[in-house]
């Protein structure tokens, strides 16, 4: 079948890294020079959660484009990386390691935004750096240990896997850890990790924009703080609002669906190879609709696209009235 090769995967995530580039290339012109004056504040903050959303989806779809075999943990790389003669361990721990960024970089600017409207002034000036370094080295180091608990290949493969497409060769699979265990501690730690930091830094924010009416910050200003909030991170527009039900059927449709499968794989030993390839095609959409949220909702950066495309519209009109 079709749908349980490496092929539908491969041409699946090109297809994709097609689509998605100029959208998130789009993104980073937006942020870089449409970005109002009211928040230059954050501009570098939103430049880096844009970033290594951005760095999540080409890892999938252009540098690793990993053919999972869930639920062992194996799999074959066919990205560029290949070309260039990277390891595929260290493609794997690229690949883990831009997930978990992507998570950090979302924190971090949820932190930022905390720092900048209610916390200038107090000791967390100062612990926030520390704070930062920590998030980084979390970051960086979780999945190191797993470099070093690759098995010997031949023998991991015999142990291991299971019933494969015929089109597959055997001795291009890696297998990254012969006890899934490891894989799935350090990622439930991770997740926990910055879970719990977003959500004490949006209970913060949310619940000083509610009590915080000083002359340093008007009413405007704190509408205007507001509404950058919903614009930047639509995945807690639901927290404030209640008519978010496509957002939220997005977010939950680009995570929740294939991290919950994958698990559910794991501790019930299912392997699906097609259910496999399409959850990763789900994840690797996830960055492609934060980005097009992001320029929908936020004014400024709607009426650039808008801009952008007539633009491109009246250079086509000219181009065929000569």
């Amino acid at each position: 079948m079709y749908f349980e090769t490496p092929s539908f995967v491969s041409n699946s995530l090109h297809l994709i890294s097609i689509i998605t580039t100029p959208i998130h290339l789009i993104g980073f012109y937006c942020i870089l020079f449409k970005t109002p004056e009211s928040m230059k504040s954050v501009k570098w903050g939103m430049f880096h959660v844009h970033f290594w959303c951005t760095l999540m989806d080409w890892s999938l779809t252009v540098i690793t484009i990993p053919y999972l075999l869930s639920p062992v943990a194996a799999g074959v790389p066919l990205g560029f990386a290949n070309v260039l003669g990277i390891s595929t361990d260290f493609q794997c721990y690229f690949a883990l390691s831009s997930v978990a960024a992507e998570g950090m970089a979302f924190v971090l600017i949820f932190e930022n935004r905390y720092f900048l409207i209610f916390a200038r002034n107090t000791l967390w000036r100062y612990i926030r750096v520390v704070f930062i370094i920590i998030n980084y080295c979390a970051v960086f180091c979780v999945f190191m240990p797993l470099l070093t608990m690759i098995p010997e290949q031949t023998e991991a493969r015999k142990a291991i896997l299971p019933d494969l497409p015929e089109t597959l060769d055997v001795k291009l699979i890696f297998v990254l850890s012969t006890d899934i265990r490891y894989i799935l501690i350090s990622a439930v730690f991770m997740e926990s990790f910055l879970s719990t930091e977003a959500g004490i830094f949006v209970v913060l924010l949310l619940t000083n924009f509610k009590l915080t009416r000083s002359a340093q910050h008007s009413l405007k200003t704190m509408k205007l703080q507001k509404k950058f909030l919903l614009a930047m991170y639509p995945e807690i527009d639901g927290v404030l609002k209640t008519n978010t039900t496509f957002k939220a059927a997005v977010m939950f449709f680009n995570l929740v669906i294939p991290v919950s499968y994958f698990i559910f794989s794991t501790v019930s030993k299912l392997h699906n190879q097609t259910a496999n390839n399409f959850s990763i095609l789900i994840l690797s959409l996830n960055g492609i609709a934060s980005t097009t949220i992001m320029l929908w909702v936020h004014k400024p950066f709607r009426e650039a696209c808008f801009d952008l495309f007539r633009c491109e519209n009246k250079m086509s009109n000219t181009s065929n009235l000569s």
